[in-house]
């Protein structure tokens, strides 16, 4: 009598003519329902794990976890403390991708990965080429204020205006903003560091609190002089809330 297999228990196959083989019809029967799947669905489930060999695989619409919230929808459905395994290349430990302590932000390997959306703290990054141009990475403008010479102060008279500051922003632009006071006329008001100096001498048309024409000379050794002239009026230099002259927002290229 020839035998088959049928979920880990062997039994028997009748022949023809055989006779009194309803028990083993009975085991065949029943061994064959505790070892299908069925198209209704429900708990199935296995002894051991399923091979289903090298050549084929499982055509599915999703898989879900066991989690008790997965996820409602995408291929994989997981609940937001499950992760997802690779072996490391040593074959040593497992890396984990899988949700932050935030459970805004997915990390692997225990480090949060870049959102940029989210404002994140980063430590040990370099951006390098290729420059990453996005409305959500923008220059700092950290304004430094400048160190007055000859007299020259920051205006307590000019309204809206910030103390003589500048910046340089990531395209090497060097910005010159504020309003000064009380210096003399044909001097120099502060000197700009180096990394900050034109190639060349920059000039510039600068406001003036009594309509005096004046102008900001950016020389290439960074000394920012300020020429006042005095063909309409006279000028004399007074304290902080006295004439004042306002940069604007003047600008050039850093040699």
């Amino acid at each position: 009598m020839a035998t088959v297999t049928i979920g880990g228990v062997t039994l028997p196959i009748p022949s023809v003519g055989d006779q009194n083989w309803s028990a083993v019809l009975n085991a065949v029967l029943s061994a064959q329902a505790s070892s299908s799947f069925y198209r209704s669905g429900g708990s199935q489930p296995l002894t051991v794990e399923l091979d289903l060999g090298a050549n084929f695989g499982l055509r599915l619409l999703s898989i879900r976890s066991k989690a008790t919230v997965p996820a409602t929808s995408g291929f994989i459905r997981m609940g937001n403390t499950e992760q997802i395994k690779w072996r490391n290349g040593g074959n040593t430990a497992d890396l984990a991708l899988g949700m932050s302590v935030d459970e805004e932000t997915l990390h692997f390997n225990g480090s949060d990965i870049v959102n940029l959306v989210k404002a994140q703290t980063l430590t040990n990054k370099t951006l390098t080429s290729p420059i990453i141009n996005s409305p959500t990475i923008t220059d700092a403008m950290i304004w430094t204020g400048v160190t007055y010479q000859n007299s020259w102060v920051s205006s307590t008279a000019a309204s809206n205006q910030t103390s003589a500051q500048y910046y340089k922003d990531s395209s090497g632009i060097v910005h010159i903003r504020g309003a000064i006071a009380a210096g003399a006329n044909n001097t120099i008001a502060f000197t700009l560091p180096s990394g900050y100096r034109p190639q060349s001498v920059y000039q510039f048309v600068i406001n003036a609190r009594n309509a005096f024409p004046a102008m900001a000379e950016v020389s290439t050794s960074g000394a920012v002089t300020i020429f006042i002239f005095t063909g309409v009026g006279s000028y004399t230099p007074g304290g902080a809330g006295g004439e004042w002259f306002s940069f604007g927002h003047i600008s050039f290229k850093a040699a």
